[in-house]
């Protein structure tokens, strides 16, 4: 039994304002063979593996009318995973009904139109080329509304040279992405920003960064920062082995606003099994680094991704709560698996959209409470990779009550 027969006994959530963005994240939406093609064409015609190749970015209308989400009413900015098998899970479909603009249908398992909402087209920057020649948008890629990502150092993480990857790495090791230098980034950074002012970047990394080349990152950290004219600057890089506070504290005074700090799975036994190369390193290192990254970044300042489904729910939100209590925003995502891996016989777990809703609802209703509101806004760090992206800031889910115990028993 592989993974879609063994998820497929899980009865389906209805569509709902408050179900959509989980329902389109986890499962995504059954999308035919032309559709998927015109999507790719129009969002990543240089077919770029990280950023839009893993996914659908489009603003999705919210049922029931408003302009602002928490109302039930507006739209919402989602990733829609439309290009694995396993969208063929999901009770909607995305039908793309006028082309030009990019607009597409969403319908329900009976036929009936559910919603509509916009595919984003690659933006008019993106096709600009940089002076080394490469188009813009295979240095920096968008990863949200406002927000552009790109690779810092080398492109190929060392995990899949010893065999050691994380289980759910969609990027096969980057072998074929070519290296991004710095004045790359800086100018790409600097032509999207003449179409639009607002766009922040994170920066992404391998392993090997935070293991041996931080001298350098930390070099490369303080020349894109004087080159981005203001803008905020994020970066997602793996725990510190050792002298974590001295590194953070390094990255911080170069100009970084806001880091990321994976901790994938928080449970050893999920670790061992999904993140065999990481895991002794997130054993030993994790929680003293973010520890000590929230007293140089500042509470809410400091992220850690977490995917919801690869142990049991109460170890999520356990890890998710630990988090909280040191000012950590977490960002549940959900596990989406390359269909060499997910049709290949072996059970791999899929996340129940009800389970990612409830870890976001937690974290909601934490911030309300405990006055992190303020400051996650200015958490823009992200991991930018599995295609599930969104965490806690744009996918928000609009008319959840908040739930009232945090930890279950």
């Amino acid at each position: 039994m592989n993974a879609l027969e063994s998820f497929s006994a899980i009865e389906p959530l209805k569509p709902s304002a408050e179900n959509l963005t989980a329902i389109l994240t986890c499962l995504g939406a059954k999308t035919s063979a032309a559709d998927r093609d015109y999507i790719l064409a129009r969002q990543n015609p240089f077919r770029q593996k990280r950023g839009m190749g893993l996914g659908a970015y489009a603003v999705v209308q919210l049922p029931g009318g408003g302009r602002r989400p928490r109302s039930g009413g507006g739209s919402n900015f989602s990733n829609i995973n439309i290009y694995t098998t396993q969208a063929q899970t999901s009770p909607l479909t995305l039908r793309i009904t006028e082309p030009e603009s990019g607009t597409f249908a969403l319908v329900d398992a009976e036929g009936t139109p559910f919603t509509q909402g916009t595919v984003l087209p690659v933006p008019a920057w993106g096709r600009q080329q940089l002076s080394t020649g490469k188009p813009a948008i295979t240095v920096l890629q968008q990863h949200g509304p406002a927000n552009l990502v790109g690779v810092l150092g080398a492109p190929s993480c060392e995990l899949f040279e010893n065999g050691n990857a994380c289980r759910f790495c969609m990027l096969n090791g980057g072998a074929t992405n070519d290296d991004r230098s710095v004045e790359e980034i800086i100018e790409a950074f600097g032509l999207a920003r003449q179409d639009r002012k607002a766009y922040n970047l994170t920066l992404t990394t391998g392993l090997q960064i935070s293991l041996r080349d931080v001298a350098k990152t930390v070099e490369a950290i303080a020349k894109v920062k004087r080159g981005l004219g203001g803008a905020a600057l994020a970066l997602e890089m793996a725990p510190f082995p050792e002298d974590g506070r001295t590194r953070m504290q390094e990255l911080k005074d170069a100009g970084l606003d806001t880091l990321m700090m994976p901790l994938d799975c928080a449970s050893e036994v999920a670790q061992q099994q999904y993140v065999p190369g990481k895991a002794a390193l997130l054993q030993r290192s994790y929680w003293e680094n973010v520890t000590d990254g929230v007293k140089i970044f500042g509470q809410g300042n400091l992220t850690s991704n977490i995917l919801v489904g690869l142990e049991p729910l109460e170890e999520t939100l356990r890890a998710m709560d630990r988090m909280l209590e040191l000012g950590v925003i977490p960002e549940p995502l959900p596990v989406r698996w390359d269909d060499s891996k997910l049709l290949n016989g072996e059970p791999l777990p899929l996340t129940d959209p009800r389970f990612l809703i409830k870890a976001r609802t937690f974290i909601a209703d934490y911030i309300q409470k405990n006055g992190l509101r303020e400051t996650i806004q200015r958490t823009r760090a992200g991991c930018a990779a599995c295609g599930g992206c969104g965490g806690i800031v744009v996918n928000n889910l609009p008319s959840l009550n908040p739930i009232t115990s945090r930890v279950p028993s």
